[in-house]
């Protein structure tokens, strides 16, 4: 698997979990996963092998690699969640209008809690 291959399944799998719901960035997340299982981490060096100078630097690209795979996976879940929280918080302010609607019509005077919104709360 070359990079430009990896990079395209990378992208994709990103550019789904901006235009699809939680459940398919979850799936997306999943099929990326399962790319990447053995990519990089079959092509490292055991400890004791890197004698070499060469071998360190291509030990150290590959690390890099691995860790750019890791950061990919990463933004495909962080946007799932994200998503998933979106919806969550929506449900939660409609259930609290319905119960503001119900006070007004049984004419009580209780006040619906909200949970606050934090400015660092949405990146």
């Amino acid at each position: 698997v070359n990079w430009f291959s990896k990079r395209a399944a990378q992208s994709k799998a990103e550019n789904a979990a901006g235009e699809e719901d939680a459940a398919e960035a979850a799936a997306a997340a999943a099929k990326l996963e399962k790319e990447m299982e053995g990519s990089v981490r079959r092509l490292l060096y055991e400890p004791f092998e890197l004698l070499t100078n060469c071998r360190r630097r291509v030990q150290v690209v590959l690390l890099q690699e691995l860790a750019q795979e890791y950061r990919a996976k990463f933004n495909v879940l962080f946007n799932a969640m994200m998503k998933e929280k979106a919806h969550s918080v929506e449900a939660i302010e409609e259930r609290n209008k319905k119960l503001r609607s119900i006070l007004v019509e049984l004419k009580m005077t209780e006040s619906v809690v909200s949970p606050p919104k934090y400015e660092l709360e949405n990146p």
